[in-house]
């Protein structure tokens, strides 16, 4: 009721259409009937039992959703999951995301886990053989390999200036203007959704000879002299030999993505040591998504047309103590507690503050933030996981075509850098003047 556009379109809505979703889970959740409540003959009954079928499995092709416990850990605000790989020897090979924050997905996001199969692999692909020819690698600006040759002027490897702790940069120098000559390539098209390995590699040279090359990257994991580039790392890797195994994630190369409905900032407030979740972003009844700083001023103009009118007091001193300040109510305060167990290790508890109008306790309009509030349970995220730079969480739609042209609708929540430290302008123990009515001009919480 504090936003009149939404109470408008609640009112033209009210009994004349129905909650799509709700009459999805009534039929495959509660295995009800899409007639239940309807008086209607037999005829009509079956007539609307399939159109209940075919909004099932409209919803089921179009929408994607997890069948388990979602990948989302709320304490880490990133992704966690696992997938398996069959291997052509037998049994399975586990793959696993441990912090993916959400994007793009590619290989470089998956580890080696050794832990307990996941039982889910199917068969394994045959074994590829390719003959190809090896051509060397070409970029712009390479050192040409014939004497007074003009050399394309455009990249200036001589303006690049790395600093000494710069490996990156150095490794990429050294690769241009050194080794560049050594490097060739050779295609190779696999399969989307599988781990592949080069079992080796034969060379025949001009003369005839054959040559077996066995990967670079072969040896213990933890060897710090072992060489490799495009391979996947093993958790925990003591004493077992190196993967060289890389993964080709089944994604899409274009996604996509849709309006931000939730956006939340989480960022240190060091004059007030805690942290904030500031929910720039919220949605409201109809779905969808306003600021959350607009959202939180109608709700308060909402509350004050409520309240009821105060009556004038006596004029009193011209200051008064206050012994909280007010804070913006889209702003969810994280304290820190003890880890259970821990000495010195803390984590961030979300807390609560109170209306400035009738000293209610504010709830967070995300979903983000309420993560088991509607469950009275406590919500803690980790003290590293919001750093000086803030941490930003948002929340939305994202939409691709498959390769069989199937289309793929989820929502997906992603985290990226916040905008740095802020200052909520929470005070303690302050005088305020009055303004004369024996009322305070700054409201506590």
């Amino acid at each position: 009721m504090a936003h009149s556009e939404v109470w408008s379109t609640l009112q033209a809505y009210a009994g004349r259409r129905m909650d799509g979703y709700e009459l999805y889970r009534h039929i495959t959740v509660d295995h009800g009937h899409a007639w239940d409540g309807i008086t209607a003959s037999a005829v009509l009954r079956a007539q609307l039992d399939g159109i209940g079928a075919r909004l099932v499995s409209w919803f089921d092709e179009l929408i994607d959703q997890p069948r388990a416990d979602g990948a989302w850990d709320a304490t880490r605000l990133e992704h966690r999951f696992s997938v398996a790989a069959a291997e052509p020897a037998g049994g399975e090979k586990a793959l696993t995301s441990q912090e993916y924050p959400g994007g793009q997905l590619d290989w470089h996001a998956f580890s080696i886990d050794p832990g307990a199969p996941l039982g889910g692999t199917g068969p394994a692909h045959a074994p590829i053989n390719r003959t190809v020819f090896p051509t060397p690698v070409r970029y712009a600006g390479m050192p040409l390999p014939r004497w007074w040759a003009v050399e394309d002027g455009r990249t200036n490897f001589a303006a690049v200036r790395p600093d000494s702790t710069d490996l990156a940069r150095l490794i990429f120098l050294e690769f241009a203007l050194v080794f560049s000559n050594d490097w060739f390539q050779l295609p190779c098209d696999l399969p989307a959704g599988g781990l592949a390995s080069i079992r080796g590699l034969a060379v025949t040279d001009v003369f005839g000879q054959r040559l077996w090359i066995t990967p670079a990257g072969a040896g213990q994991d933890e060897d710090w002299q072992r060489w490799s580039m495009y391979t996947l790392d093993t958790i925990g890797a003591e004493g077992v030999a190196a993967d060289t195994g890389i993964f080709l994630p089944a994604s899409v190369p274009k996604i996509a993505e849709g309006p931000t409905l939730e956006e939340v900032l989480l960022i240190r407030d060091e004059n007030a040591n805690m942290v904030w979740g500031l929910e720039q972003t919220v949605r409201l009844p109809t779905g969808e998504a306003r600021r959350g700083s607009e959202v939180t001023a109608e709700i308060l103009a909402h509350r004050m047309r409520l309240r009821p009118a105060p009556t004038p007091d006596n004029p009193t001193a011209p200051i008064a103590y206050q012994a909280m300040s007010s804070v913006p109510e889209n702003w969810t305060p994280f304290i820190a507690v003890h880890v259970p167990g821990g000495h010195r290790a803390v984590r961030l508890q979300r807390a609560g503050v109170l209306s400035s109008v009738d000293g209610k306790a504010v709830e967070p309009r995300t979903s983000l933030l309420r993560e088991g509030f509607d469950a009275g349970d406590p919500y803690f995220i980790n003290e590293e996981e919001v750093t000086q730079a803030g941490t930003r969480v948002a929340v939305a739609y994202n939409r691709t075509r498959w390769r069989n042209g199937r289309v793929a609708v989820w929502l997906s929540a992603q985290r990226g850098l916040g905008r740095g430290e802020g200052s909520s302008g929470l005070a303690f123990d302050t005088l305020v003047e009055t303004t004369g009515t024996g009322t305070a001009s700054g409201p506590s919480s």
